[in-house]
């Protein structure tokens, strides 16, 4: 008897990646309100049972389908799933580091240069779609950082190697990015970011207490709207927890306005959603059961769309 690729330990990674983003998604926003600085909040009132798929869960869906069915590629106009899932959200300029992920599920880690054009290719299509702004040089190279650390989790790199190779492809997106609608911050600050929170953890880990992870790099600087600043916050935090459903919770709680700005918009959603998705393609028997369970909607697609996805690899 054979395995199917969703047995195969690619596939097993690739649908721990989707089910992260979701449930990271679904968490974040069930906590929708301020909390103390830990890093570590409290379980929503109605547990498990009140979480929903995200709008951004959604759209990340229908572009792999559209990749899955392009093999590999997908059209400069998008396919009308796609266009009807952009038209029921509302993208920030966080999101694209979630479009990117799908770059990172059918892509090797290895051939650097296509990994990251393919990224920022991929955001570029469905944000020429969608009702926002061309994404920023800084939002290229951080969406070129997720799909390399997804692509090299996927690949069964452990948590530093994924990290040298999300600094490597945010780097090498500063040439791709040169070209794209300017913004306040640089491509080049997506790769030293990445560096100094590397460094101010120092090498912890999963031994630190909850919500400690998050509050040692928040003592660096908070998660905000900025994309130099947040994807590699949820990328280090991701690496450091070596658990999915514990790097949700703290990167959820990271993302949250606090008293110190309470008119801010909560990046949690997308925080999560980025740290649960390559935690969970870290670490796939880390995302919780219970939380997979409630967004059991899903489950068709994901039984469908891994396969194809792996094969693609």
């Amino acid at each position: 008897m054979t395995s199917s690729p969703v047995d195969e330990p690619a596939g097993r990674r690739i649908a721990a990646a989707l089910w992260g983003l979701a449930c990271g998604e679904a968490v974040g926003r069930a906590w929708g309100s301020p909390q103390a600085a830990s890093g570590w909040p409290t379980t929503p009132p109605a547990g498990p049972a009140g979480l929903r798929v995200g709008p951004a869960t959604r759209l990340v869906i229908a572009l792999a389908r559209a990749v899955a069915a392009g093999e590999g590629r997908v059209d400069p106009s998008p396919p009308v799933e796609v266009t009807a899932a952009l038209a029921g959200s509302a993208p920030g300029p966080l999101d694209p580091a979630l479009w990117a992920v799908v770059a990172g599920l059918i892509n090797r880690p290895d051939d650097l240069q296509w990994l990251v054009e393919d990224g920022v290719a991929l955001v570029q299509v469905v944000a020429g779609a969608a009702p926002v702004p061309p994404p920023a040089p800084a939002a290229l190279a951080a969406a070129a950082a997720v799909a390399a650390a997804v692509s090299a989790a996927v690949a069964g790199e452990g948590p530093e190697a994924v990290l040298d190779r999300a600094t490597e492809a945010a780097a090498a997106a500063v040439a791709v990015a040169g070209s794209a609608a300017g913004g306040e911050e640089p491509a080049a600050a997506v790769a030293h970011a990445l560096d100094t929170l590397r460094l101010t953890l120092a090498g912890r880990g999963a031994g630190e207490p909850p919500g400690r992870l998050a509050a040692i790099l928040r003592s660096r600087w908070e998660p905000g709207l900025e994309p130099s600043r947040a994807v590699p916050f949820a990328l280090v935090l991701a690496a450091a927890c070596g658990d999915a459903g514990r790097a949700i919770q703290e990167a959820a709680g990271a993302g949250l306005p606090g008293a110190a700005s309470p008119g801010a918009a909560p990046v949690a959603p997308v925080l999560a959603a980025l740290a649960g998705s390559v935690a969970g393609a870290l670490a796939p028997a880390s995302v919780p059961a219970a939380w997979t369970g409630a967004l059991d909607e899903l489950a068709q697609d994901m039984e469908r769309l891994v396969p194809e996805l792996a094969r693609l690899r």
